[in-house]
């Protein structure tokens, strides 16, 4: 909740529903039978997304605010994981058959399944699987304040040293960005969501990414 582009974004509303409940909707309608996890802080801010949680029906692991690494590591002891995906809660648009490619892609023989090295889906399709030994196994060498913060940077920084698959889309639409971090990309989800209604749900990314650009002002095409 204390995101300083757009403070408060996960639980901004649109239509009555907060921006996390459309990533659950967006989950949920791909249908993988895999539990959902969200992983918020301790601290008050974070309060309502615990409140949330309640709601929906949905777990919920509060732990370290910045070094989310540990709480990655405390959500994996604490539900005996295997292996997890990460979804970040600004991406209310994921296309959950994205996830499913992901999750049909991952296997023993890769440590980490992504789309984002390198990045060619827009952001906000971003999809991270890892499996939880090799994870364990790499925390003791987070070290810097950044690579506890944003939790799979080392994997990539060190890509040589993990059997990294990445899914990749042709041509790229790198300079696309569907998340939800700023204000600017906040009007965009809402026009978005008032423009299609309850039809968004299942229409894919490429879809939803037409409707974006036909319901923009002309100044901010170039996005």
């Amino acid at each position: 909740m204390r995101s300083t582009r757009l403070p408060g974004k996960v639980l901004l509303s649109v239509l009555g529903k907060p921006l996390l409940q459309y990533l659950l909707e967006r989950v949920r309608a791909v249908n993988l039978g895999l539990p959902i996890i969200i992983a918020t802080s301790r601290e008050p801010d974070d309060d309502s997304i615990a409140n949330f949680c309640v709601e929906q029906a949905v777990v919920c692991y509060r732990g370290s605010c910045l070094d989310v690494a540990s709480r990655f590591t405390d959500v994996i002891d604490e539900h005996n994981l295997d292996a997890f995906v990460r979804l970040s809660g600004d991406s209310p648009l994921l296309d959950g058959e994205i996830l499913r490619q992901a999750v049909e892609a991952f296997d023993v023989d890769a440590d980490l399944v992504t789309n984002i090295y390198p990045r060619s889906y827009p952001r906000g399709q971003s999809v991270e699987i890892l499996w939880a030994e090799c994870f364990r196994e790499t925390l003791p060498r987070m070290k810097k304040e950044s690579d506890r913060e944003h939790v799979t940077s080392i994997f990539y920084q060190h890509a040589g040293e993990f059997r990294i698959r990445n899914l990749m889309l042709t041509p790229p639409l790198t300079d696309t960005s569907m998340a939800v971090d700023t204000p600017e990309d906040f009007e965009r989800f809402q026009r978005l969501i008032e423009t299609t209604g309850d039809v968004w749900v299942g229409m894919n990314y490429r879809q939803l990414l037409d409707r974006i650009q036909k319901s923009m002002p002309q100044q901010d095409l170039h996005v």
